[in-house]
């Protein structure tokens, strides 16, 4: 067979010709990008473990020191007088704090893991936030800030496990009130419907940039090092509370401004999801 290439033939194979080395050179540009999102993905899940583990070990490691100096000085508090009375006591509250902060790194830990379960039991809202105001309110007193409660009337009750969310309003309330200047206003809010319970708490304090607010909750991150340092606290209190938010099939943001305050939203489920009773 005797096949006769044409100009118009010669032409049409030359653009098919390129045409596949186009898609061809796309095909191989595409494996790479796919490479290197698959080894950046790698990279990451490792240091997502690594900071897992570092979590969990520094936990364990803090507790068993901290139980030593934490027993030799409540002997030497309760066998002296004076000023050795007085470092044993400074020694005692360091302590705690320390201990404090273990205990978060082996709750966030349990809480990623799945591992913690909830103790459900019905409330209501009013009595919660009411009580947990209470608590803090002295806190607020100190700086003369006054918290403001808003309750609407059909709020009515959830079920939840009642320690994690004393620690939810806790954790936002407490930072509302230490991250604010004196003589502001504190106000706590709830509201619901046939579904859902949405709680806020909302400040007259420095506030957020856009990017402070889109990493407030991450592990160990500070919006402000100075003024967090001055405060206390390693960056784990809110990371915390979006945990606990999440085990109660909750939902859990900020909305802030830069010198305009912030104000944070928890809307959670009237029955807990998934939760263990």
């Amino acid at each position: 067979m005797l096949i006769v290439e044409t100009p118009e033939l010669a032409a049409s194979n030359a653009e098919y010709l390129q045409l596949l080395a186009a898609q061809t050179a796309t095909a191989l540009e595409n494996v790479d990008l796919v490479a290197q999102v698959s080894e950046a993905y790698i990279n990451l899940s490792k240091l997502d473990y690594m900071k897992s583990e570092f979590i969990n070990v520094a936990g364990h490691e803090l507790r068993t020191p901290l139980a030593a100096i934490l027993g030799y000085a409540k002997l030497l508090r309760d066998h002296t007088a004076g000023q050795a009375q007085e470092f044993a006591d400074e020694i005692l509250a360091n302590g705690e704090r320390l201990q404090h902060i273990a205990d978060d790194m082996l709750n966030l830990k349990y809480m990623q893991q799945g591992s913690m379960d909830l103790r459900l039991e019905e409330m209501r809202v009013e009595r919660v936030l009411a009580d947990v105001v209470n608590v803090y309110r002295p806190l607020a007193d100190e700086k003369g800030q006054a918290i403001e409660l808003d309750i609407a009337a059909q709020v009515g009750r959830v079920t939840a496990d009642r320690a994690m969310l004393d620690l939810i309003l806790g954790n936002i309330l407490s930072n509302a009130i230490k991250f604010s200047p004196p003589n502001t206003q504190v106000r706590v809010a709830a509201e619901g419907d046939a579904e859902v319970v949405t709680l806020s708490v909302q400040d007259q304090g420095q506030g957020l940039t856009p990017e402070q607010a889109a990493r407030v909750f991450e592990p160990f991150y500070q919006a402000s090092d100075s003024l967090t340092r001055s405060q206390g606290g390693i960056g784990l209190g809110l990371t915390l509370t979006r945990e606990m938010v999440r085990a109660h099939g909750g939902k859990i943001w900020v909305e802030s401004r830069l010198n305009r305050g912030s104000a944070f939203y928890v809307v959670l489920p009237r029955q807990a999801q998934g939760a263990k009773s």
